[in-house]
C-alpha cells in the first residue's frame, strides 16, 4: 500500500460545560479574538454563529518553539473543542496546547469528568494488489448487472468495486466520519487502484487497518 496523503486528522473532546466554563462565564467576543490571534486564523465565525452552532475557526497555524504547526480547523462548541491537522498526533497536540492556553488566558477549568477522546482520519492510498481478489463470490451478481445495464442502455459496462463501508452505532462525537469507508478516488480511473479512505481512528491505527485490509481483500 502506498500512502498518497494524508488529508486531515481530527482529535474531539467532548466535556461537561458547567465544569469547564469560568465560573463568571466569558466574553465570547473577546475568546473569538484571543483565539484567531494566537492561532493565527484567517477565517474566524461571526458572534451569532459562535452562540448557536459553535465557533469554528479555520486555517491557521500554531509557533511552538521553531515549528510552525499549520491548523485546518480548530471548533469550539458548546460541550467539546476539536482540532483538524495533517494527522492525529498533530490535532492532538494543538488540542492540548488550546486546552492549557485558555485555562491560563480565557479562564476554562480543568475537566473533573474524564470523558475519552475520540478521532477521525481520512487519507488517500494506492493499493497494490487487486482488492477485488475476495469478491468472487460476487461474479454472478455483478455479471448480471452488467447484464441488465447493457440490455437497458444498448451499452457494454464492466461494474467493480466501487466502495466499502464498515459501520458502528454511534460514537456519541461530532465527528466528520463514523464509519471504516473505503472508496474509489473520484476522478481517477479504477486501473490507478487509488482510494479515500476514513474511519473514526488515530491515524497510525488507520494506516495499519488499511493495510490488513489490502491483504484480506488481495
Amino acid at each position: 500500500m502506498k500512502i498518497i496523503s494524508n488529508e486531515a486528522g481530527r482529535a474531539h473532546q467532548t466535556f461537561i460545560a458547567d465544569e469547564v466554563n469560568p465560573p463568571g462565564g466569558y466574553h465570547v467576543s473577546d475568546a473569538i479574538r484571543l483565539i484567531s490571534e494566537r492561532y493565527r486564523f484567517s477565517k474566524i465565525p461571526s458572534l451569532e454563529d459562535a452562540q448557536s452552532t459553535g465557533a469554528i475557526f479555520t486555517n491557521g497555524q500554531l509557533i511552538s518553539g521553531n515549528q510552525k504547526i499549520n491548523i485546518q480547523e480548530i471548533g469550539v462548541l458548546k460541550d467539546a473543542v476539536f482540532a483538524t491537522a495533517k494527522d492525529t498526533t498533530t490535532a492532538e497536540f494543538i488540542l492540548d496546547d488550546l486546552s492549557t492556553w485558555a485555562e491560563q488566558v480565557v479562564g476554562w477549568r480543568p475537566s473533573i469528568t474524564k470523558i475519552p477522546r475520540k478521532y477521525d482520519n481520512v487519507a488517500v492510498v494506492e493499493f497494490e494488489a487487486n482488492i477485488e481478489g475476495c469478491l468472487k463470490v460476487f461474479n454472478e451478481f455483478i455479471s448480471s448487472y452488467n447484464g441488465m445495464l447493457a440490455t437497458l442502455y444498448n451499452k457494454t459496462f464492466s461494474a467493480t468495486l466501487y466502495r466499502i463501508d464498515f459501520g458502528v452505532e454511534s460514537l456519541g462525537a461530532k465527528l466528520a466520519n463514523s464509519d471504516f469507508r473505503v472508496e474509489r478516488r473520484v476522478g481517477m480511473p479504477f486501473s490507478s487502484n487509488r482510494f479515500h479512505c476514513a474511519a473514526p481512528l488515530k491515524t497510525e491505527m488507520h494506516m495499519e487497518l488499511l493495510e490488513l485490509f489490502e491483504r484480506t481483500l488481495s
